[in-house]
C-alpha cells in the first residue's frame, strides 16, 4: 500500500471529521471515499471522474491537490496497466467444408418427379383410345346364317325422278325373294362385289307360319308378317351398327352405314347396339321413335 490512502485517512482525522461528513460536505459517495482511503482504485469510476474525486477531496481535507493527483498517478499505474491488455489480431482460419449430398433426398425428389411426369402424360398427353370399330371408316362383314342369307333384299333409293312420276325401283320383287328363298343352293353375295346401295333389308322369317293377317310395310310395299315389327334404322352420319334379331345371341348384322343409308330388319325384338348412338334415327311401323339414345356406346332393345 503507498502513503496515498493512509495521507487522506490522517488528514480526515486530524480536522476532525466522519467519512459522513465528508460525503456531505465534498458530495462525494462514501463508497469512493472509502475506496482511495483503502486504495481500492478498482471501486472508483472511470479516470477521468476518479481524478476530480481525488482533488475535490483533497481541497476538502486542506491538502495540495497538484500533489495527491500525483501520488494517485503513481499509486494507479500499476492497476491501469493491469486493466489495459492488447489483444493480438488474429486471422481466422478457412476450414473446408465437409458437405457431402443427401442420396436418400436426392433419390426421393426423383421418385416424385416421376411420379408427377407420369401422371401429367396419362391426362394431357396420352391419346385417346378409339373403339376399335370405330377407328376404321371401313364397313365390318359379319358371317350371316344360311337361313338369313337367303332373305337379304337389297334396295336402292328410288331416284327424285322416279319419285315424281310416281315410279317404284326396286332391285327384286318379292316372287324373286322367294324364289331366292326356296333355292338355298344360289351362290352367296360377295361383299367386294355388293353394288352399292343406300339401304339394306333383312327380313326375319314370320315366327308364325299359319298367319293371322300381315301389315302393309312403309317400304317399297313389302309385307311384314302378322304380329312382327319392321325397324327401319337411318343413318344421320357416319355410324357403326350391330343388331341381333329375336334374342339371338350371335349378332345378325353387322356393319357402317353413311350418313344418308338406312336398314330395315322385320322381327319380334331387335337388340341394336351402336358406336354412336345419337346418329341413328329409328322407325318402328312406320312411326319415328327419335334417335336411338343420346350417349355414344349403347345397346337398345326394341320395340
Amino acid at each position: 500500500m503507498s502513503d496515498l490512502g493512509e495521507l487522506l485517512r490522517q488528514a480526515r482525522v486530524y480536522k476532525g471529521a466522519s467519512l459522513r461528513d465528508a460525503e456531505r460536505a465534498t458530495r462525494i459517495s462514501r463508497t469512493y471515499l472509502e475506496a482511495l482511503e483503502s486504495e481500492d482504485f478498482a471501486q472508483l469510476p472511470p479516470p477521468a471522474y476518479a481524478r476530480g474525486i481525488v482533488k475535490n477531496y483533497a481541497q476538502y481535507l486542506g491538502l495540495d491537490p497538484v500533489a495527491i493527483l500525483a501520488l494517485y498517478d503513481s499509486s494507479d499505474d500499476e492497476s491501469v496497466g493491469e486493466a489495459i491488455q492488447v489483444v493480438p489480431a488474429t486471422r481466422s482460419m478457412d476450414v473446408p467444408s465437409h458437405w457431402a449430398p443427401n442420396f436418400a433426398i436426392i433419390g426421393f425428389m426423383l421418385v416424385v418427379s416421376a411420379i408427377v411426369f407420369a401422371w401429367l402424360y396419362s391426362a394431357y398427353f396420352q391419346s385417346e383410345v378409339l373403339d376399335p370399330n370405330l377407328a376404321s371408316g371401313f364397313p365390318t362383314v359379319t358371317p350371316i346364317s344360311d337361313s338369313l342369307l337367303s332373305t337379304v333384299i337389297l334396295t336402292p333409293v328410288p331416284s327424285p325422278e322416279a319419285q315424281a312420276g310416281g315410279q317404284e325401283v326396286s332391285q327384286e320383287s318379292p316372287a324373286q325373294s322367294s324364289t331366292a328363298t326356296s333355292t338355298p343352293t344360289e351362290a352367296p353375295i360377295s361383299p367386294t362385289a355388293t353394288p352399292e346401295v343406300t339401304s339394306v333389308e333383312v327380313v326375319e322369317e314370320p315366327t308364325n307360319p299359319a298367319g293371322n293377317g300381315s301389315v302393309a310395310s312403309a317400304v317399297d310395299g313389302a309385307v311384314v308378317p302378322g304380329g312382327a315389327y319392321e325397324f327401319v334404322l337411318v343413318a344421320t352420319d357416319e355410324v357403326w351398327l350391330e343388331v341381333s334379331l329375336d334374342w339371338n345371341t350371335v349378332p345378325d348384322y353387322e356393319a357402317t352405314l353413311q350418313e344418308g343409308e338406312s336398314v330395315r330388319f322385320v322381327a319380334d325384338v331387335a337388340t341394336v347396339s351402336s358406336g354412336n348412338a345419337g346418329y341413328v334415327e329409328v322407325y318402328v311401323d312406320g312411326v319415328s321413335w327419335g334417335i336411338l339414345s343420346s350417349t355414344w356406346n349403347e345397346t337398345v332393345t326394341l320395340p
